[in-house]
């Protein structure tokens, strides 16, 4: 039998498959905003962008997917979360919080594996993060479904913070 050596050690591998995560991530991000657009809420669209205190030497900044500024909530959508996303999304929110610091910070993971619930655990008792939203892998199956899911979540979030911002 004659193994194969790849010349390029996978790279290019590598390469096709974070691709292919970008675009499914950014499509799940699509699903978010239509959904935010479909509900009537006033959002900017346009990513803001915040540079992190706690990495010296950064100028570019990080970018926070969408900011509902009647609410003042910022949200971070992404497909799922393992450990270094759960680190992103830590000194975002932190360096959000710096920023603005009256405003919400919210997670909303689109297709998190069960498997990895300790993740959201710990983004849970960030005090930086003030909800983390999941809809799970399993949950859905269909697109169809997952836009259901996202409205609903969407929908009594926007709620709640509607209902406490009457309360002030």
């Amino acid at each position: 039998m004659k193994i194969r050596r790849l010349s390029d050690n996978g790279s290019k591998t590598i390469l096709k498959a974070n691709k292919l995560k970008t675009y499914l991530g950014k499509k799940k991000e699509k699903h978010i905003e239509y959904g935010l657009k479909r509900l009537g809420t006033k959002f900017t669209d346009k990513k803001v962008r915040f540079i992190p205190s706690d990495i010296p030497g950064m100028v570019i900044g990080m970018n926070v997917d969408y900011h509902l500024s009647d609410l003042d909530i910022h949200i971070e959508g992404t497909s799922s979360t393992a450990d270094t996303k759960e680190c992103k999304t830590v000194v975002q929110a932190k360096s959000t919080k710096e920023k603005c610091p009256n405003s919400k910070f919210v997670v909303f993971l689109v297709s998190q594996p069960r498997g990895k619930a300790s993740h959201i655990n710990n983004l849970n008792s960030c005090p930086y993060i003030d909800k983390v939203i999941t809809i799970w892998q399993d949950e859905w199956k269909y697109v169809k479904e997952l836009r259901r899911l996202i409205d609903d979540k969407l929908k009594s979030l926007i709620e709640e913070y509607n209902q406490l911002a009457l309360q002030f």
